[in-house]
């Protein structure tokens, strides 16, 4: 649910006080519909089965995921060479 709340926010070019107007803008929607394309997998675990996930052959399977700074270092400690990197938009400086 965040990450698609992150995608309104991305397609509507705001960082705060997204509103449903701005989610109902065609160019909003087109946005998301684009990205939403792109998605191969719905997660739905918790946040330690992904890990346990990419663990095995899911990390071939996946290109970009959303997962809190604790599950990438959990799953950095664990992997035998594959490692996560976290990617934070600049607003969150």
């Amino acid at each position: 649910m965040l990450a698609l709340v992150a995608e309104f926010y991305a397609g509507a070019g705001k960082t705060f006080g997204l509103g449903k107007a701005d989610a109902d803008r065609e160019e909003v929607r087109r946005y998301v519909a684009q990205i939403e394309r792109t998605i191969a997998r719905y997660g739905g675990e918790s946040d330690a089965a992904l890990v346990e996930y990419l663990l095995g052959d899911g990390r071939r399977a996946l290109s970009a995921t959303v997962m809190p700074e604790a599950s990438i270092f959990d799953f950095n400690q664990r992997s035998r060479g594959d490692k996560l990197y976290s990617i934070h938009p600049t607003e969150a400086r």
